[in-house]
C-alpha cells in the first residue's frame, strides 16, 4: 500500500483486537437499550397499557385487538417485547392478565390448540369450561390424524366433531367470560416467533386470533416480519409470490395497527460524509471499545455489516474464528489483512453471489468499487448502466462511465455490477464503504471535464486487496461462500 493511503490508516495491534472479539451469543435480551430499544419499548408499553386501562382510547368492540412489531429476522423484536412484557408486569400487578407464547416452540405440537392450553393454564381454576372445550378440540385433532393415516373410517369421530363444532362457536365469549372474570378483565398475549413457524402453522396462529381467540378483551400483540407472512399466506392461497396485495390485505384484517422497527442505517449520498449510523457504532462499542481506538477501521465495521443486531453479532463471531486461526506473524501484516478478514466475513455470510465470485477472481473486487466509486449513489449506477452502448464503448459520448473505467474495467465484471449491485443498496453500501476505506478514488461529474483516476494508487490497493484477500479466503478453513 503506498505511503499516502498509509497515511490514513491505523496500525492495528493483533492481540488487542482478537481479544476484544469472541463467539457472541445472539440469544434476546430484556436489558437491550441499543438501537433506542428502550425507548421504543416505553411508547410499546404506553400504548398497550392505554388500550387495557383508558376506554376513551381504544373503545372495544367485539373482538380482539392484535398489534404487529414488524421486523427482520435479527431486527431485536424478541428483545424489544422482553422489556414491553417486562414493563407491564411490573405495572399489571392485579390490573391484567399477561402471557407470552413462543409460538416455535410448540411448532411439532397443534399451536393453536397449545395457545389454548397456555390460556387455561394461566386461569387455572377460573378456565374449567375451557378445559373441556380443549379436550373436545383435542381429540377430534388427534383421532383425525390418526385416522387419517391408518385409513380408518370417520364414523367415529362424529359425537366429538359435532361437538367442537358447537364449542368453537361459542369460544370467543366463553373465553370473554373468563377474561372478565379475573383480576381487571383484559388479556395481553404477547406472541413471539411466528415468522420462525411452518407456512401452516404460522397462518393458523394468525386466523384463530380472528376466529377462536376472538374475545373483545383480549389484545395480542405478534412480533413477525409482515413480509415472510404475507408470502405465507399468498404461498398458501395463490400457490405463488407474482403479488403480495393479497397476503398485505389479509394481514390487514387481522392486525388493527402495525409497528414497524425502524430502519439502523440509512444510505448517504456521497457528499455525505458520515457513512456509518451513529447507532450501530453504539451497538459495536458494547460488544467491543477496541474498535474506538482505530476510527477508520470502526468506520468501514460499521459501514459493511448489514444494520441488524443479530447479523453484526454473527459477522464478528465469524472474524474472530478467521482471525484466531489465520498464520499472522506481525501488527503490520494484521494491518493489511484484518479489514479483508471484515470484508470477506461479510459477504461470506450475506452477500452469496459476491462471495462466490471473490473466491474465483479475488481482483473483481476494487475493480467493482472503481465503478461503485464513480457513481454518486445507486441510482446514479442504475442510470449509468442502463445509458451504456451497446457497443460497450466507454469513449463514445453517450457514455456515461469515465473513460478510464474502460483501461481497468472488463465488460465482464461490468456485468456483475449490472447483475448483483444495481438493484442491492446493502451490496451497493458495502462496496461503497470498502472503496472508502481503501481510497478507491472515482469520478463522479457528469461532463467532459472528468478527471482521470490515481493510476498508481489504483495498482497498488488493487494489488494489496487481491493478495490479501486470497490469503484470507485461502487460510478460512471451514468457512465457505
Amino acid at each position: 500500500m503506498n505511503a499516502d493511503s498509509n497515511q490514513s490508516r491505523e496500525t492495528l495491534s493483533r492481540e488487542k483486537i482478537l481479544n476484544s472479539l469472541q463467539i457472541f451469543s445472539d440469544e434476546p435480551s430484556a436489558n437491550s437499550l441499543d438501537f433506542n430499544f428502550g425507548k421504543y419499548a416505553k411508547q410499546l408499553f404506553g400504548l398497550i397499557l392505554s388500550l387495557v386501562t383508558d376506554d376513551k382510547i381504544f373503545r372495544h368492540g367485539e373482538g380482539s385487538f392484535a398489534i404487529c412489531l414488524n421486523g427482520e429476522w435479527g431486527s431485536g423484536k424478541t428483545s424489544l417485547l422482553m422489556q414491553v412484557s417486562n414493563m407491564l408486569e411490573k405495572e399489571g400487578k392485579n390490573k391484567f392478565q399477561i402471557l407470552w407464547f413462543d409460538s416455535w416452540q410448540y411448532e411439532r405440537l397443534d399451536p393453536v390448540l397449545s395457545l389454548l392450553q397456555r390460556i387455561e393454564i394461566e386461569y387455572g381454576r377460573n378456565a374449567s369450561k375451557l378445559k373441556g372445550i380443549i379436550k373436545a378440540l383435542g381429540l377430534v385433532s388427534i383421532d383425525v390424524v390418526s385416522r387419517r393415516y391408518l385409513g380408518l373410517p370417520f364414523q367415529g369421530i362424529t359425537k366429538y366433531f359435532r361437538l367442537s363444532v358447537n364449542e368453537i362457536k361459542d369460544l370467543p365469549s366463553t373465553l370473554d367470560e373468563i377474561i372478565v372474570k379475573h383480576k381487571n378483565g383484559k388479556l395481553i398475549i404477547i406472541i413471539d416467533n411466528l415468522d420462525r413457524c411452518s407456512v401452516d402453522n404460522a397462518l393458523r396462529i394468525l386466523e384463530s386470533i380472528k376466529a377462536i381467540f376472538n374475545a373483545k378483551n383480549a389484545i395480542f400483540v405478534v412480533s413477525a416480519d409482515l413480509i415472510k407472512l404475507q408470502r405465507a399466506w399468498t404461498l398458501k392461497h395463490d400457490g405463488s409470490f407474482n403479488s403480495l396485495d393479497d397476503g398485505r390485505d389479509h394481514m390487514e384484517k387481522i392486525f388493527q395497527l402495525i409497528l414497524s422497527l425502524p430502519p439502523k442505517a440509512f444510505f448517504p449520498e456521497y457528499q455525505n460524509k458520515e457513512y456509518a449510523n451513529q447507532l450501530i457504532k453504539d451497538y459495536l462499542r458494547n460488544l467491543t471499545n477496541e474498535l474506538d481506538n482505530y476510527p477508520c477501521l470502526q468506520e468501514l465495521v460499521a459501514s459493511i455489516i448489514p444494520p441488524n443486531p443479530r447479523k453484526i453479532k454473527r459477522v464478528l463471531s465469524l472474524v474472530y474464528f478467521i482471525g484466531k486461526n489465520m498464520q499472522i506473524t506481525n501488527d503490520p501484516e494484521f494491518t493489511d489483512i484484518f479489514p479483508l478478514i471484515l470484508i470477506w466475513s461479510v459477504a461470506t455470510s450475506y452477500f452469496s453471489n459476491l462471495a462466490r465470485i471473490l473466491k474465483e477472481i479475488p481482483y473483481v473486487l476494487p475493480k467493482m468499487c472503481l465503478v461503485i466509486a464513480n457513481t454518486k449513489d445507486i441510482g446514479d449506477l442504475n442510470t449509468k448502466i442502463e445509458n451504456m452502448p451497446i457497443s460497450e464503448n466507454y469513449g463514445d459520448p453517450n457514455c456515461m462511465f469515465a473513460p478510464y473505467i474502460k483501461e481497468k474495467v472488463s465488460s465482464s465484471e461490468l456485468e456483475y455490477v449490472n447483475k448483483y449491485v444495481k438493484d442491492d443498496p446493502l451490496l451497493y453500501r458495502f462496496l461503497r464503504a470498502v472503496a472508502l476505506f481503501y481510497q478507491i478514488e472515482g469520478d463522479y461529474g457528469d461532463g467532459p471535464g472528468r478527471t482521470s483516476i490515481d493510476t498508481s494508487r489504483y495498482l497498488n490497493t488493487h494489488y494489496h486487496i487481491e493478495s490479501g484477500l486470497k490469503k484470507v479466503i485461502d487460510e478460512a478453513g471451514l468457512i465457505s461462500s
